[in-house]
């Protein structure tokens, strides 16, 4: 059965990724997540991404990349995932990559177009996404998103061992001038079905080829589409504006 979708404004949320821990003042994160065209918010260290409705066929721009021996750099990445939340919905969305290149945007290279994503699964019991390639090194910390209410769609992105691509820290500007190389880059238009409009919330992890280092979303790496002030945003729970005021907590 066809899916009926709101005109209204759809809601996107995205975290970048690095080490479980700090990096090196001079390091770039060896993960990290963009929307190609979002404004970055000094004040909230967010991302932001307005756009309308999926109903006609909107799609967004997600950029996963990946630093291997740009400064900062320890290597291959293994096991890439990424996550989609969203809150506890009857039918679950419907998300479609179509892999693409960064296509020169912002003097930004990356000679090759990744694989399509793998769906891994849909959790729906509150947990928050596994750590390790093995699943045997946590969780991904909750940052107001996950838990009770929020529902997830996990996917693989493979192995990130090319260091062909552009890499720079992407995080309060963007484009940077991409004078390193030694990077990995992915990129993904991406289309959503939904029976109506919602928050999406990216997160990336994975883990370090050589150390099996787990690594997940430095927080002030978040990206999102503002809602518009209005009964929708009233109403939305979970990953509404209750989690969006919970995340930006010290």
């Amino acid at each position: 059965m066809c899916l009926q979708i709101n005109r209204s404004v759809v809601y996107l949320v995205v975290a970048g990724a690095m080490f479980l821990g700090a990096s090196s003042a001079q390091g770039i994160p060896p993960l990290q997540l963009y929307l190609e065209g979002a404004t970055y918010d000094t004040e909230t260290e967010t991302w932001v991404l307005v756009m309308p409705g999926f109903s006609d066929g909107e799609t967004f721009r997600l950029w996963a990349l990946g630093n291997i021996v740009g400064p900062g750099g320890h290597g291959p990445l293994e096991s890439v995932r990424l996550s989609v939340a969203y809150a506890a919905v009857d039918v679950a969305p419907i998300i479609t990559f179509t892999p693409s290149t960064t296509g020169g945007y912002g003097g930004w290279l990356d000679p090759t177009t990744p694989d399509v994503p793998t769906f891994i699964q849909t959790v729906t019991d509150g947990s928050a996404p596994a750590l390790g390639v093995l699943g045997d090194q946590g969780s991904l910390p909750s940052h107001g998103i996950f838990g009770p209410g929020t529902y997830w769609q996990e996917f693989g992105l493979g192995h990130f061992g090319e260091t062909t691509s552009s890499v720079a820290d992407v995080i309060g500007e963007f484009p940077v001038d991409p004078s390193e190389t030694g990077g990995h880059i992915n990129v993904y238009e991406i289309s959503v079905l939904a029976e109506s409009d919602m928050i999406l919330h990216f997160d990336l992890y994975d883990t370090l080829y050589s150390t099996n280092h787990a690594k997940f979303a430095p927080f002030s790496h978040d990206a999102e589409i503002v809602p518009l002030p209005g009964a929708a945003l009233l109403a939305m729970t979970g990953l509404g504006l209750a989690g969006i005021i919970r995340r930006r907590l010290p």
